[in-house]
């Protein structure tokens, strides 16, 4: 019986993967500098805020945020979720 190995995402998770990257690309582009207010550096990474599953490539979800204040987001989910940076 000949084996063969097994994907690492599925088809169709690939296929939204590749959208997303273009998607990502842009918004970054279009939104450049970090949306945390009071905070003016490069934004660097998308936050999502609602989880990424169904949600990946739904642009309304998502936040370009620099490194440090995405690192805040996620280290301090009870303010975050306050603050409405998670669903």
């Amino acid at each position: 019986m000949k084996r063969t190995p097994l994907r690492r995402v599925s088809k169709k998770h690939a296929q939204n993967l590749v959208t997303y990257r273009a998607l990502r690309l842009a918004y970054l582009e279009d939104n450049p500098v970090c949306e945390m207010p009071s905070c003016h550096q490069p934004a660097t990474t998308i936050h999502h805020k609602a989880k990424r599953g169904i949600s990946l490539n739904k642009i309304d979800t998502w936040m370009g945020l620099c490194m440090l204040c995405h690192q805040k987001v996620e280290d301090n989910k009870l303010w975050a979720r306050a603050e409405g940076y998670l669903t």
